[in-house]
Order: structure tokens, then C-alpha cells, then sequence
């Protein structure tokens, strides 16, 4: 922004230093958001980030699989962002308006995780035995009816 860059400038930065440590901060966010939209795009998911005071705040990543069924890739909020109703809203923006069965899959011991989805209306519809190649853990396959 012009007026951080200015009151850089106006306290003796150089342009160097007013480049990398006022412009480039305040650019990140969006240039990562960028990237992280451009990267869904080329592999055929769509994305949503969510930016709050400048940074990324939360992601979730969704495609659809049918015309009448999507699936939620991953969502993801900060930390320090949780409990501040991004999770909430990035996840209405993947249901909302859309007219059929939204899926997903949770950790099966990701207790926190599986009470926010439902919450929100999913309910449990399956187990994906040894889904996780990490750890080997269960994957629960949650299901909405989206309309």
C-alpha cells in the first residue's frame, strides 16, 4: 500500500528496505492466495482462501464429481484463526446454493474435526479402513445433503 510505503520513506528507509520489509509483507498474502488459487485451477479443483488482517486465514479445497455431488478435499484454518467462524464460513461457501450430496473424509480420531462437520449437517456415512498412508488410521466418510 502507498501510505505504508510513504511512511517508510518518511521515517528514512531506504528503497531496499522499504521493498523488503513494507511492500513485500504486505503483498504476501495476496500473492500466495494467488498461487494457492492457481495451482486448484491447473489440477481441476476449485479453491476459496480466506484472508484476515493480511494473512491467509483458512483454505478449503472442493471438486465436483458429479453433477449433483461434490467432494470437500481438505479445509484448513490457521490456528490462531480457529473458533472465529472461518472454518464456517469457508465451508458454506463450498455447500451453499449447491443442489446434492457434499462428501468428505475425517480422521477417524480427529473427534474436534468430526463434531465441527456435524454441526454443520454432515453425518457419518461410511469408514475407509487404513486410509490414512501415514499412520494407517481410519478415514470416516461424512455426507450432506446439500440444497
Amino acid at each position: 500500500p502507498d501510505a505504508l510505503r510513504q511512511a517508510a520513506f518518511g521515517l528514512g528507509a531506504t528503497r531496499l528496505e522499504t521493498s523488503v520489509q513494507v511492500v513485500l509483507p504486505a503483498a504476501l498474502s495476496g500473492v500466495t492466495a494467488a498461487c494457492i488459487v492457481a495451482i486448484s485451477r491447473a489440477v481441476g479443483e476449485t479453491m476459496v482462501v480466506a484472508i484476515a488482517a493480511g494473512a491467509v486465514a483458512g483454505f478449503i479445497a472442493i471438486r465436483d464429481t458429479a453433477p449433483d455431488e461434490r467432494e470437500i478435499l481438505d479445509l484448513a484454518v490457521d490456528p490462531a484463526m480457529r473458533r472465529r467462524r472461518v472454518g464456517k464460513i469457508l465451508l458454506a461457501r463450498a455447500t451453499n446454493g449447491f443442489e446434492g450430496k457434499v462428501f468428505l473424509e475425517v480422521r477417524a480420531g480427529n473427534a474436534a474435526a468430526i463434531a465441527f462437520y456435524r454441526k454443520h449437517g454432515f453425518q457419518p456415512a461410511g469408514i475407509r479402513r487404513n486410509y490414512y498412508f501415514d499412520t494407517g488410521e481410519d478415514a470416516v466418510v461424512m455426507a450432506l445433503r446439500s440444497c
